[in-house]
């Protein structure tokens, strides 16, 4: 089936802004890689680029929200899902040639204004991973200040493992997380 030039826009804003950054590419750009005509763009994102990159950030991140929910509820335990998560993560950046680590990343380090429609996406989005990981944690029974932190670790450590794989070109950073959290989850679960 053939794509639509709104699905190719979003395909392609999605892959150029994991490569360049938001900063680093423009609508030319956006309009060159997906062959989508001038007009079309102010038509399907009359808010311009912010809109697009907005929509085509949130598609990835509904993508890994979905994972990561499928991962912890076919996990035997966190330590598991964890492990799922980081694991599918690697696989991805090595498989993309380095290129497709965390959608947000991209877009938060190039510091979109903070009032912002896409600063608020971004913020949500990784509140969102925080909340999956904590409310897993809980429901495996850890009290509140440890599943809450324990989220945040999480995130941190795989959002920076996903960028020293990726300035290394090797996923070896992101193997060392998985075994580091995993040691951590379960210490903290069977205290």
């Amino acid at each position: 089936m053939q794509k639509t030039t709104r699905e190719r826009m979003l395909e392609a804003a999605a892959r150029l802004v994991h490569q360049r950054g938001y900063r680093g590419v423009s609508l030319n750009d956006i309009l060159t890689e997906s062959d989508a005509p001038r007009g079309s763009l102010y038509h399907h994102f009359p808010e311009g680029k912010d809109q697009l990159v907005q929509e085509a950030m949130l598609r990835e991140v509904e993508r890994i929200d979905r994972f990561l929910l499928e991962a912890f509820h076919e996990a035997a335990d966190p330590v598991e899902g964890v492990r799922a998560y980081v694991g599918a993560a690697a696989e991805e950046l090595q498989s993309s040639g380095f290129v497709l680590g965390c959608p947000v990343a991209p877009v938060i380090l190039d510091s979109p204004e903070a009032s912002s429609n896409l600063a608020r996406a971004c913020r949500e989005s990784i509140e969102r991973w925080h909340r999956i990981l904590r409310n897993r944690f809980l429901d495996a029974g850890l009290p509140s200040p440890r599943a809450e932190s324990l989220a945040v670790l999480v995130v941190s450590a795989v959002e920076g493992a996903l960028i020293l794989a990726r300035g290394s070109r090797d996923i070896a950073p992101l193997d060392r997380v998985q075994e580091e959290l995993a040691t951590v989850l379960a210490d903290a679960l069977s205290a």
